[in-house]
C-alpha cells in the first residue's frame, strides 16, 4: 500500500476513536435525537434522520423516479452507516438500491462493513478499498451518492478533487448528499489561531502546500519536516486564506481535520455543476479536547444538465 494511503488510514483511525461515533449511535438508537446526541460528532445515521426531516425530500423522491438506484457511500465512518443508508432510502424515498458501492481506504472499517452486510443479508453491496479521488466508475453512472464528513477528513485540495470526481460520475439532474462541518464558529473555541498571514511567515511555502494537499497527520508532518513541528498540535492553522483551517488532534498520530467555510464549499460545488436544493445547519461541539465550536450542515446537491 502507498505510504500516503497508510498515513490517511492512521489519521482516520485516530479520528474515529476520538469522535466515538459508536457512543453517539447508541444514544440515537436508545434515546433518539437528544441534545446530547446533537452536540457530539454525529454518525451517519443521525445525519440521515435530519435529512429525512427536510421539506425538500418530496422533490428528491419525485426526481429519483426509478424504483432502484445506483448509489455509493464515499468514505464511511461507521459500519452502521450501510443499514442506516438503506433505511433512509426505504423510508424517506420509498426506494431501494440496485447497487451500493462503499469506498474507504481503511481495511478494518471495510471488514466491519462486510460483516454487517453479511449479518443483515444486504444484497447488491460492493466494497472498495481505494482513494475516492478516482473511483473508476463510468461517467454519469450514479443516481445518488453520500459523503459523510469525508471533506473534514482530508486536505482541502483533495476534497476538491473528490468533488470533481463526484461530478463526473453523477448523472445529470441526480443527487449528492454531503454532511460537512465548517469553520464559521471556530473562533469561539478555546484554541490558539494562527492566521494565514502569520503562517506564511512561520512555515516554508512547500510545507503550507503539503498541508493543503497531502499531509494527514502531525506525525507525518514531523517525519517529513522535523520534530519541532510538534508545537503546532492543537492549534487552528489557517492553511488557506478566508477561513480554511487544519488542526492536529491529541492522539499519538495527531490525526488531522480540516474546516473550510460553507461559502468555500459552495464555490467548489458550483464550479463542478452542482446546486444546493436543501440544507440544514446547526452549531455544536466537535470531538477534540478542549472541544471545537463548529457549524454542521446536511446538504442535498443536484447536478445540473
Amino acid at each position: 500500500m502507498l505510504k500516503e494511503n497508510q498515513d490517511a488510514i492512521d489519521s482516520a483511525a485516530g479520528l474515529r476513536k476520538a469522535s466515538d461515533y459508536e457512543a453517539t449511535q447508541r444514544i440515537l438508537e436508545t434515546q433518539g435525537i437528544t441534545p446530547e446526541a446533537l452536540n457530539q460528532t454525529p454518525p451517519v445515521g443521525l445525519n440521515l434522520i435530519l435529512l429525512s426531516q427536510m421539506p425538500i425530500m418530496a422533490e428528491l423522491k419525485q426526481n429519483l423516479n426509478q424504483d432502484s438506484l445506483n448509489t455509493a457511500i464515499l468514505g464511511i465512518a461507521i459500519a452502521n452507516g450501510v443499514p442506516d443508508f438503506k433505511k433512509f432510502l426505504n423510508t424517506s424515498l420509498d426506494r431501494n438500491w440496485t447497487s451500493l458501492s462503499v469506498f474507504d481506504l481503511d481495511p478494518l472499517i471495510l471488514e466491519e462493513v462486510n460483516n454487517i452486510v453479511q449479518k443483515e443479508s444486504l444484497e447488491g453491496v460492493s466494497i472498495f478499498q481505494q482513494d475516492v479521488q478516482q473511483t473508476g466508475f463510468e461517467t454519469n453512472s450514479l443516481d445518488l451518492s453520500l459523503r459523510d464528513h469525508i471533506d473534514n477528513c482530508c486536505p482541502p485540495n483533495m476534497s476538491r478533487n473528490i468533488q470533481a470526481e463526484v461530478s463526473r460520475i453523477t448523472k445529470p439532474e441526480k443527487f449528492s448528499i454531503v454532511n460537512v462541518t465548517t469553520s464559521e464558529s471556530l473562533s469561539q473555541s478555546n484554541r490558539e489561531i494562527i492566521s494565514h498571514n502569520e503562517l506564511v511567515h512561520l512555515l516554508a511555502p512547500e510545507i503550507i502546500q503539503a498541508l493543503q494537499n497531502e499531509i494527514f497527520s502531525l506525525e507525518e508532518l514531523k517525519q517529513r519536516f522535523g520534530d519541532h513541528f510538534e508545537n503546532l498540535r492543537g492549534k487552528l492553522l489557517e492553511i488557506e486564506t478566508n477561513g480554511s483551517f487544519a488542526i492536529f488532534g491529541e492522539n499519538e498520530v495527531g490525526h488531522g481535520e480540516w474546516f473550510r467555510t460553507i461559502e468555500n464549499h459552495q464555490q467548489s460545488w458550483l464550479e463542478t455543476d452542482f446546486e444546493i436544493i436543501g440544507m440544514k445547519t446547526r452549531t455544536g461541539e466537535d470531538s477534540h479536547q478542549p472541544p471545537l465550536i463548529c457549524q454542521r450542515h446536511n446538504v442535498i446537491l443536484r447536478k445540473n444538465i
